[in-house]
């Protein structure tokens, strides 16, 4: 039997006030962890926007088509969930769906629910989805509260599946399309059904005299599943109109963690304006809206836990439309992605971004409001980037165009041993954080291009040689606009060893290693990351010499032990010993394991043969949407340079992308472990791992082209 109680993984839930119940009203709850993303948080706010479709087909576990699937979609906190039903080829089409994170799910008679999450852009339909439903089967469980008492009529309102593509199951939004929602009996006993058998699942649990509660990696199919219910602090309260004082009706208020693992929650106010809704002691933040008025920005709220009630006021202001275009000042050509930020009475109101035609628009509250214009990818910000708007409300404001200028482009000259320029070689740069490789002419130039340059601090790259083991580290002042120059050296050799503190092997602990000296910054500049072995050994063959550094190991996203600074000389092996971590951990390596990556769900370009498979190693990179276009353009230069008759280069995407033909082949599915990167042999085993790029010393040892 297992004791779970971990933060809230999110709900929606309706509820209806009883007698001696402390909550009327109606409940919505979610999280970033699960389907929805703060985007979606957003979304209950924002007015009618650019719409986008979403269509695909619905298959079972052999790929097979499901005719007369229920395929639903939940496209945001506030928003009902819409129905369709697949056709006689398996395939559903939803219009008008607005942009953001979105769930899609579907069921049929026999089988369980599945679906993935995806994001809508509003320039952009979501189109060949697909949706797999496998056997179901169910979970089973007791709910108690922190006394070890039986709470009956309490509701499993949401389910989230955490397989390969994740979605949430909203059962309390479900019931009224027929569907049961799981409810404990007078024993507290629950079942949860037709769900798919083999996964994963995580729950929320909700109640009208308790806090909610989550519980994460339930293994489906589990019979003794244990929740226990906090009764919270009942918070008290009320939002007002802040120029007439008035109580605001039907104003949807969000209310989000601002602690790991930032779950959110919504309710709206009764008819005389206010709420009331049980939370742990912690710090959220707040923000009101209804059709008329909204919150300046996000409001701090902290629950102490001191007192069991607390109340809490929240003003809300009349809304106008801020609109603007960011254009390139040379060729007068829109800039998209440029980001913007609004913050009004001192808080973060929004973050919005500009579309293809460089336009944004943003509602904000009346009075005095501030516009940052953040970035813009590849463009100056303005010396002046921030501006002060007078919001009316009711009125839309149409401000100047902002005009930028590109980024300057910066040049490198890479260096022999004596002195000679290098036509063979590659650049990398490490900060900014980019990903590719720039190849030098034959002067042994490299022409570098940045989206944006650092806040702080230097520009630092790595330069390598295609065919030697050689490298070297270089950094310039991102307004030193003059030629850099770098020599290469022969590169150095550091082992290690990550265990416990009972001296046992941590597996699968990544292993940065991070610069010293020189760099004039507070953020570390990663030179190399990697993942121990089952031994919890880790090797990195590809060591700049004369570059101080340390190597940190972490235990999930914390540091948990560290190295003593090293300068390794050229041509020459360091052992760093043990490090010996503070806190337990361990993850995966697959590192000797087979990688079947050629299993997932192909998106863009052609499988090869089982034969082909075998006749050359693959180069597989995992990431995650967003970073998508970013690996796939870095994929082709490592083509480009290595030679795309010696690698397999492989993208393997965790989420919905749309590849737009892409020349790289594109799949999609989980990394299998802490990598994000692997080398695979001829014979399907993993030789080398780590994050971010590979050194080009681990494609060095490729079969020649044939």
């Amino acid at each position: 039997m297992r004791r779970l109680r971990i933060a809230d993984c999110g709900l929606r839930i309706d509820l209806n006030s009883g007698q001696g119940s402390p909550v009327t009203g109606r409940w919505l709850l979610t999280t970033d962890h699960w389907s929805l993303t703060t985007i979606c948080l957003l979304l209950l706010f924002a007015l009618p926007a650019l719409s986008a479709t979403l269509s695909g087909r619905v298959v079972d576990s052999t790929g097979s088509p499901v005719v007369d699937a229920r395929v639903f979609i939940e496209a945001g906190l506030a928003a009902e969930l819409q129905e369709s039903k697949a056709g006689a080829e398996a395939s559903f089409r939803f219009s008008e769906v607005a942009p953001g994170m979105v769930g899609v799910f579907a069921i049929s008679d026999g089988k369980s629910f599945g679906g993935l999450s995806v994001t809508v852009a509003p320039d952009q339909d979501a189109a060949n989805l697909e949706i797999k439903l496998g056997a179901p089967d169910v979970i089973r469980g007791k709910v108690s509260d922190f006394r070890g008492r039986a709470v009956a009529e309490a509701h499993v309102t949401r389910v989230a599946l955490l397989g390969e593509a994740k979605v949430a199951i909203p059962f309390s939004k479900l019931a009224a399309f027929g569907f049961d929602e799981p409810v404990t009996d007078d024993r507290g006993a629950f079942t949860v059904n037709r769900l798919p058998a083999g996964s994963k699942v995580a729950l929320k649990i909700n109640h009208t005299n308790f806090a909610q509660e989550g519980i994460s990696d339930i293994n489906v199919g589990d019979q003794d599943v244990r929740v226990t219910l906090q009764t919270g602090v009942l918070v008290r309260g009320e939002v007002f109109s802040r120029d007439k004082q008035l109580p605001v009706v039907n104003a949807g208020i969000v209310i989000k963690n601002a602690q790991p693992p930032n779950d959110s929650l919504a309710t709206r106010t009764d008819p005389s304006g206010k709420f009331l809704i049980r939370l742990k002691p912690g710090i959220y933040l707040c923000q009101a809206a209804s059709a008329e008025f909204r919150s300046a920005g996000w409001e701090q709220l902290t629950i102490t836990g001191e007192h069991p009630e607390q109340q809490v006021m929240l003003g809300v202001a009349g809304m106008g439309k801020i609109r603007g275009k960011v254009s390139d000042a040379e060729s007068g050509e829109p800039i998209a992605g440029a980001k913007f930020v609004l913050s009004s009475q001192g808080n973060t109101a929004a973050i919005v971004r500009t579309d293809l035609s460089g336009g944004f628009d943003v509602i904000a509250t009346e009075g005095e409001n501030i516009l940052t214009l953040e970035s813009a990818p590849g463009y100056v910000p303005p010396e002046r980037s921030a501006m002060r708007v007078q919001v009316v409300e009711g009125k839309e404001i149409e401000l100047p165009t902002f005009w930028l200028a590109k980024l300057a482009a910066y040049q490198v000259q890479v260096l022999d041993n004596s002195l000679q320029p290098v036509s063979d070689a590659v650049v990398t740069v490490l900060r900014p954080t980019q990903f590719g490789w720039y190849r030098t002419d034959e002067n042994g130039r490299a022409q570098l291009t940045f989206g944006a340059l650092p806040s702080e601090g230097e520009v630092v790259g790595l330069a390598e040689h295609l065919r030697e083991p050689v490298g070297a580290i270089f950094s310039f002042q991102p307004r030193d606009t003059r030629e850099a120059k770098v020599q290469l050296l022969p590169l150095s050799n550091v082992t290690g060893r990550v265990v416990t503190a009972e001296q046992k092997p941590a597996k699968g602990i990544v292993v940065a290693s991070a610069l010293t000296a020189g760099i004039a910054s507070s953020e570390p500049t990663w030179l190399w990351r990697t993942v121990t072995r089952g031994d919890g050994a880790f090797t990195w063959d590809s060591v700049v010499p004369q570059v101080p550094q340390r190597c940190l190991a972490y235990a999930g996203e914390a540091i948990s032990a560290e190295s003593a600074t090293f300068n390794a000389a050229p041509s020459t092996s360091q052992d760093l010993g043990k490090l010996i971590l503070a806190s337990a951990g361990e993850g995966v390596s697959m590192y000797g394991q087979s990688l079947k990556w050629y299993e997932n769900r192909l998106l863009s370009g052609s499988l090869p043969d089982k034969k082909n498979l075998k006749a050359k190693p693959a180069l597989v990179i995992y990431c995650k949407p967003e970073e998508a276009p970013m690996v796939v353009a870095g994929l082709k230069t490592v083509g480009r340079a290595v030679g795309e008759t010696r690698l397999i280069c492989v993208v393997v995407v965790d989420g919905q992308y749309s590849t737009s033909g892409s020349p790289i082949l594109v799949l999609e599915g989980p990394s299998p472990a802490a990598a994000t990167t692997y080398l695979v042999d001829t014979g399907g085993k993993v030789t080398f791992e780590c994050l971010g790029m590979p050194p080009l010393r681990a494609l060095q040892g490729l079969p020649k082209s044939p």
